[in-house]
């Protein structure tokens, strides 16, 4: 089992840093994110990155299922109901997610294509859905961090403060200390968050020598 967990720890980094690259190729820009344009950042962009960008995204997304698959496997033995509960979420935000990343391409189209009132219901039907997702990367993180300071877990206590919520507040911070920085990171944070997030927890399961039950359900 436990062989199993660190592969699905694996196929979470592999899922952060797909979509990260992704999402990278379709977001940065040497133009400022800020600005009097909405989105205007996108028009610098070439369509080509926007295509593989998008491509890449959207086929690496399901492996983040994978590494939440990893989390609840390892969170299990210690709080049942809870990680069944955080994965439960996990699939639900990460679905919202997909749909998200997956109008990117759309997105930088209109844009480049001035199509001003499609801008307006973008932001309306899909853009906001970035907020939400936010929102359950958040209950995510007070289930995990729950979990992990109960002390039940194989993780140390310290990796309670590691949740993906904690580490996008930590790039929102860099960003606004260091723009040179941000302007990079803030192209793709939920990816940077996720691939130390399930770095840290793929490698306190290589580490450890804990049986878990092969008994599992959600």
């Amino acid at each position: 089992m436990k062989n199993k967990i660190l592969i699905y720890g694996v196929l979470g980094i592999i899922g952060a840093i797909g979509v990260g690259i992704g999402q990278f190729l379709m977001h940065y820009s040497s133009v400022d994110f800020q600005g009097d344009e909405l989105f205007g950042f996108l028009k610098n962009i070439p369509q080509k990155n926007i295509s593989i960008g998008h491509s890449l995204a959207v086929i690496s997304l399901p492996f983040y299922f994978g590494g939440y698959w990893h989390i609840y496997l390892m969170l299990l033995p210690s709080h049942p109901q809870t990680a069944k509960w955080l994965y439960r979420f996990a699939i639900c935000f990460l679905t919202i997610f997909a749909v998200w990343i997956g109008s990117q391409a759309i997105l930088s189209i209109m844009v480049k294509g001035d199509f001003n009132n499609g801008l307006v219901h973008y932001v309306t039907y899909n853009q906001n859905l970035i907020w939400l997702v936010y929102l359950g990367f958040g209950l995510i993180s007070i289930f995990f961090s729950y979990i992990v300071i109960s002390g039940k877990t194989i993780l140390p206590k310290w990796v309670a403060f590691c949740n993906p919520i904690i580490l996008l507040a930590f790039l929102f911070l860099i960003s606004w200390v260091i723009p040179s920085i941000g302007k990079i990171i803030m192209a793709t944070p939920i990816n940077i968050a996720h691939l130390v997030f399930f770095s840290i927890t793929t490698y306190f399961i290589k580490k450890t020598k804990v049986s878990f039950p092969s008994n599992l359900d959600i």
